[in-house]
């Protein structure tokens, strides 16, 4: 249980949302498993989550940079499965 003034589990909107600030492949994925908490993901979680795991990759190439061969491979995955 977090402190009073641990905020870490508010968002205003989706958690995948937050992936726009994590450009590298492997903190994204880290960041999904912290949300997720050794549950399953509940509702369209994994749809909103893969939606924007796509939108980060584009925007992780777009910006070149060692980030951006992770996420051009990351994004190869994430639409041969769609």
């Amino acid at each position: 249980m977090g402190r009073a003034d641990d905020f870490g589990d508010s968002y205003l909107s989706h958690p995948a949302l937050d992936l726009r600030t994590w450009p590298a492949v492997p903190d994204r994925v880290a960041l999904r498993e912290g949300y997720l908490d050794g549950q399953a993901p509940q509702g369209d979680f994994e749809a909103v989550w893969t939606a924007a795991m796509i939108y980060a990759d584009m925007k992780a190439i777009a910006g070149g940079g060692e980030p951006a061969a992770q996420a051009g491979e990351d994004l190869t995955q994430r639409l041969a499965q769609l």
